[in-house]
């Protein structure tokens, strides 16, 4: 998505950003593949013509160049109609998976949280984790964070006046991490995924920077000295990947770095039980998913995980009040009911069991083992 982005923004500026002239064809195939990608991924992809708009008011092209905007807006508001009812699946979804329903946050401290700790990660990534959870900042931090983004508020002025590369830099940073600053959560506060764009602004300071302080200089000695330390940082950033992607050599390997790293979150210890009771380590699974519930009461499906550990284990009592406590919290958890109905079909509670079986055939009627195994705790009923 973000290589898209910037071929699109590419071909507008090469079609209308040039002084000979207008590139219809240029045009043309940058509002192809705005179109294919919006409709194929709305996701962030939504923001590109606010960075068109961006790019033309910050080197005064907007003039010239504004009615190429309005393509743009009218396939922008016709995807958005479309997507009502999947913007509010993603609400539902995220609800879920947070599993406090749809609650609404203060956008103030979205902002101030996910601009902050996402420019920290793009200075140096470190403490890289696939769930940056709980959100968690002091009363002091907050007041830093909303004075610091004022300040720049009230520095974009100058900012845009003295260096507009820059200012385009700061606002696509900004801008391109919208989502996240929604008082409905349709977003992660913060994922590494999110800056994959918005890491351009690295690129852009650090070559306006190279542009305006450095080829200028006479002195070779100075000049060498500061590409020298650009080198070394940039291989620092290299070292830092490779020890990364050491990281996701293994699901074994990732998980067991991710609960180090997000030691307070309930998905990560989920995921880690997981990847215990794979490993046959019992005890291990048993902890972790029990952990995670200390963490998060009501994650249905950790209950469900730490039952079927327990079922796996022979202990049938605690699977069964586990997965009563998994459908207690999550009515339309398919596998708990198909579950606690194999076991009452093996204990003979065959009433239990169709009522469960009949559950799980109503969540997934197109399961043909739900409906198999109805069919059987039936057939055995009336046998006796």
């Amino acid at each position: 998505m973000s290589l898209f982005i910037l071929g699109t923004y590419l071909l507008y500026e090469n079609a209308t950003g040039k002084s000979k002239g207008f590139k219809i064809s240029h045009y043309l195939l940058c509002l192809l593949l705005f179109s294919y990608f919006i409709i194929q991924h709305l996701s962030f992809y939504f923001l590109v013509p606010l960075f068109l708009i961006l790019s033309d008011v910050t080197f005064g092209r907007w003039r010239k160049n504004w009615k190429w905007w309005i393509p743009f807006f009218i396939i922008l508001i016709l995807r958005l109609i479309l997507a009502r009812s999947l913007v509010s699946q993603r609400v539902l979804q995220v609800a879920k998976e947070i599993g406090s329903g749809v609650t609404w946050t203060n956008p103030i401290f979205n902002m101030v949280y996910s601009v902050f700790l996402s420019l920290g990660l793009i200075l140096w990534p470190a403490k890289l984790t696939l769930y940056h959870e709980p959100a968690v900042i002091s009363s002091f931090a907050l007041k830093v964070g909303i004075a610091t983004l004022l300040l720049l508020a009230c520095a974009l002025p100058f900012i845009f006046k003295k260096a507009k590369e820059i200012f385009l830099a700061i606002i696509i940073f900004i801008l391109f991490l919208a989502p996240t600053y929604s008082p409905v959560m349709i977003s992660w506060l913060v994922a590494e995924r999110y800056l994959y764009f918005p890491s351009i602004v690295f690129s852009i300071i650090t070559s306006f920077a190279y542009d305006r302080y450095v080829i200028p200089m006479r002195n070779v000695s100075q000049k060498n000295l500061i590409l020298g330390f650009f080198v070394f940082f940039i291989a620092g950033y290299a070292v830092r990947t490779v020890a990364r992607n050491e990281d996701w050599k293994s699901p074994e390997r990732f998980w067991r770095q991710t609960v180090l790293v997000s030691y307070n979150s309930p998905r990560a210890h989920n995921n880690m039980g997981d990847i215990y009771s794979q490993e046959g380590n019992v005890e291990g699974a048993i902890k972790e998913f029990k952990r995670a519930i200390e963490l998060k009461p009501n994650y249905a499906d950790v209950y469900h995980n730490l039952a079927t550990t327990y079922y796996r284990k022979g202990d049938l009592k605690e699977a069964v009040k586990l997965y009563q406590q998994a459908t207690s919290f999550n009515p339309e958890l398919f596998e708990s009911h198909f579950n606690l109905g194999i076991i009452y079909l093996d204990t003979g509670e065959l009433d239990l069991a169709i009522k469960e079986f009949q559950k799980a055939t109503q969540i997934r009627p197109e399961d043909v083992n739900a409906r198999q195994a109805l069919e059987m705790a039936i057939k055995r009923k009336g046998a006796k």
